[in-house]
């Protein structure tokens, strides 16, 4: 085992701390088990205090001083004991002579005396480690912190404070800005030191400290006094002098009370009505906003800005009176502009401007109009007549108008007034006889300020041309399938006009959407009242628009609007049916060939085709190979097979029209693959050829369950994209230029050349082999073909 000590000092107090390790793997406790190599057996700490030293200027010890001894106090940190003046350490002092240290005191507070000095210095003392020791032996701790230096000069004079302050001025004018002077500061002193600063204390009682400043020695206002708010403040100074001594004194400063303006004005009315006499009393006038309490006043009219109009008016006291009358209606101004003056007893003044207005004085309206005195036939009852306004020496005026009793009031019942409008209760009809066509009135104006006025008007009622009309139209709906669908609607509609003939009226209509309704698409129809419109939409188009219908009678128009609504159906489409056969054209095909082909019908329409029939009668010169035909539906565009020979109806073979028949369904971009064997007939004849062009395509175009579209191949195809397979029958093997058939070409066969030559009947039209040059005859060139191979 090995042992750790480990020693921490912190402020005076040391820790001892110390561990027993097992460094032996064999190591037991009492309990007989092991203990963890290098594992702690044992700890133990231990805290040991160290007394601390502090040295200041000892209680009454003034700095610097001119006496001796100087005086320090020690103190240490707990109680100690074995202090004494050897302890003292001045070394460091400036102060010339033979210090000496004197101690007194016990336990942890004691006084250090030092003396010796000859000369102006600084006294410094220290206090060295292990000055003391506390009562468990702990020595302290050199000394720290604190004051230990004192400065000694036996020629040093203490200072000694001011004992008085004085100030110059004692009184400040009210009104005056912040920064007035109030009066200059001195002290006395006795020792006749200088003072460097005065400053304006706080100290209960005096509370208006904030409204001075001091620069320098100049006492000044921090604001601006007013007499009537408070007349006296109190203000505490204190002196300090260049040693920190200082002396302090109040002062009371009296606010001057000075005359001061007035600073507001007020009439009590400014309105006189026109037509009064000179002297008429407008209103009184009353100062504001004068601090001088009990101040009194005199008004007086003039001339500045806003006083030109001041020579119309005069005042009495403090009464404002007009200098003439006023007539509202034949005066151009009807306000005035006076500028007056308030002045108090001391003479100080304030000018405002006022504006008197003249009221103008209602007079009751003199006339009344009305803008229109007509109305047209078979008005309605909302429509308006004219409006009334009345004349009226108060231009201002507004008037209210209302159907009285009175000269004039016939036909009162028959109107009615809103506001300023007149309108006709009935609706008037020239044309009926019953109906007179003039109406009397008598109307009222009013002012609403007493005066009125009232006349009579005549309403006269005119005839005018009656507008034609027009139902309403319903609005249309077409459907078609595919581009290539035609579509017509047609819908009814009534006319009528009371002055004009049926014949005379004149039908138009415009299109929204020229595109897809042509104007030129748009016809009429019927007579009399009785009519109809029919359109035709452009083919391949759709969309919604609006058809307008006019009818005029060649000076009003009548119009309705309708709405068309063409709606076009996607439908499958089927372009480049092919039928071909998989030999190769240019191949010779033999009596009993068998030929295998196959039909692609393809939809390149954008809706699937339900219900496709195809028929392909057998090609010419063969026969239907019975079970070999197969069916498939596959993609277009990928190749992928949707629907197999299992999954699809079959093609069947009908003998009694001897053709092949297929019924199913083909998507949009698919395409249907039919795939059939065929054999050649035996009785064929070479050069005769075998074509698969007589197919023929039906398919439910616009889905009413009807297959009405038919498709079939053209009157004159490609040759070259399905060509016909041509036949050729194979001949028995032979010698050429056996014209005789014997097996060898010898004189015989010369012989009966020139029998065919001169027109002898022969057996060599039956032989195969007598044409050498396959030109269909026989002629001189198989005699001298003959005849050359003889000679060798």
């Amino acid at each position: 085992m090995s042992a750790a000590v480990l020693c921490i000092g912190d402020s005076g107090v040391q820790r001892l701390s110390a561990a027993v390790l097992c460094t032996n793997p064999e190591c037991k406790n009492q309990a007989q088990r092991f203990f963890a190599p290098f594992s702690s057996i044992v700890r133990q700490s231990l805290t040991i205090s160290i007394p601390s030293v502090t040295v200041t200027q000892a209680s009454g010890q003034t700095d610097p001083t001119n006496s001796s001894p100087v005086r320090f106090a020690v103190t240490f940190g707990e109680t100690v004991t074995g202090f004494d003046s050897s302890d003292v350490v001045f070394s460091s002092s400036t102060a010339p002579g033979t210090l000496a240290a004197t101690v007194s005191g016990n336990g942890s507070a004691y006084t250090v005396e030092i003396t010796g000095m000859t000369d102006a210095g600084d006294v410094i003392v220290s206090v060295g480690a292990g000055a003391a020791q506390d009562t468990a032996g702990n020595i302290s701790t050199a000394s720290s912190g604190g004051d230990g230096t004192v400065r000694y000069d036996p020629s040093y004079v203490p200072n000694v404070a001011c004992t008085g302050i004085t100030l110059s001025g004692l009184t400040v004018a009210e009104n005056q800005p912040a920064g007035t002077v109030v009066g200059t500061l001195s002290a006395t002193d006795a020792d006749g030191g200088p003072h460097t600063f005065y400053r304006v204390v706080r100290r209960d009682g005096w509370l208006d400290n904030g409204s001075f400043v001091i620069n320098g020695n100049v006492l000044k206002t921090a604001a601006s006094f007013d007499f009537e708010t408070k007349n006296a403040l109190t203000v505490y100074i204190r002196a300090n002098d260049s040693y920190g001594a200082s002396c302090f004194n109040s002062f009371t400063i009296n606010v001057g009370n000075m005359n001061e303006s007035p600073t507001g004005l007020a009439l009590s009315y400014r309105w006189v009505d026109e037509e009064k006499p000179a002297g008429t009393e407008v209103g009184f006038f009353t100062t504001s906003g004068d601090p001088d309490a009990g101040d009194t006043h005199s008004y007086g009219l003039v001339s500045g800005d806003g006083g030109e109009d001041s020579g119309l008016f005069f005042v009495e006291g403090n009464t404002l009176r007009t200098a003439k009358s006023f007539d509202y209606e034949t005066e151009e101004k009807h306000s005035y502009n006076i500028r007056i003056r308030t002045s108090d007893k001391g003479g100080l003044s304030f000018e405002k401007s006022f504006t008197v207005r003249v009221n103008d004085m209602n007079e009751p309206p003199t006339d009344i109009d009305l803008s229109v005195t007509e109305v047209n036939e078979n008005n309605r009852i909302a429509t308006q007549i004219g409006i009334f306004s009345a004349s009226d020496p108060n231009p201002c005026d507004s008037h209210t108008f209302s159907l009285v009793s009175g000269d004039g009031d016939t036909d009162n019942g028959v109107f009615r007034i809103s506001g300023s409008i007149l309108y006709p209760r009935v609706s008037f009809d020239y044309e009926n006889q019953a109906e007179k066509n003039s109406y009397s009135i008598r109307v009222l104006a009013n002012d609403g300020h007493g005066g009125t006025h009232e006349k009579s008007f005549v309403i006269t009622v005119k005839n005018v041309n009656d507008p034609p009309t027009i139902s309403n139209i319903r609005d249309m709906r077409l459907r078609g399938v595919g581009t290539d669908d035609d579509l017509t609607g047609t819908a009814d509609f009534k006319v009528s006009d009371q002055d004009t003939p049926f014949g005379n009226l004149t039908i138009s209509a415009e299109s929204s959407d020229p595109e897809l309704l042509p104007v030129e698409n748009i016809t009429f129809g019927g007579s009399g009242s009785e009519r109809f419109v029919t359109l035709t939409p452009a083919k391949g188009k759709s969309g919604s628009m609006a058809v307008t219908v006019t009818v005029s009678d060649g000076e009003i128009t009548a119009e309705t609007e309708f709405t068309l609504s063409v709606t076009l159906e996607p439908a499958p489409a089927f372009d480049g049916i092919t039928v071909e056969s998989v030999a190769d054209p240019d191949t010779p095909v033999s009596p009993g060939d068998t030929l295998t082909y196959t039909a692609v019908l393809p939809n390149t329409g954008d809706a699937d085709a339900e219900d496709v029939v195809f028929t392909l009668p057998a090609p010419a010169n063969t026969a239907h190979v019975s079970g070999s035909v197969s069916v498939k539906i596959t993609d277009t565009e990928t190749g992928e097979v949707l629907t197999d020979s299992d999954d699809s109806p079959q093609p069947v073979y009908n003998s009694e029209s001897g053709q092949l028949e297929w019924s199913g369904d083909i998507p949009a971009g698919a395409r249907a693959e039919i795939v059939f064997d065929i054999t050649v007939d035996d009785d064929v004849e070479t050069g005769d050829v075998i074509t698969a062009r007589s197919w023929s395509l039906s398919y439910d175009f616009d889905g009413d369950g009807k297959n009405d579209i038919t498709a079939e191949p053209e009157d004159d195809p490609d040759a070259s994209e399905n060509p016909p397979l041509r036949i050729v029958i194979p001949e028995p093997e032979c010698v050429e230029g056996d014209v005789n058939n014997d097996g060898e070409y010898d004189l015989k066969d010369a012989v009966m050349v020139l029998q065919i030559l001169v027109g002898i009947e022969t057996d060599a039209a039956d032989s195969l082999c007598a044409d050498v040059n396959r030109d269909g005859r026989i002629g001189l060139a198989e005699l001298f073909f003959i005849l050359n191979h003889l000679a060798g």
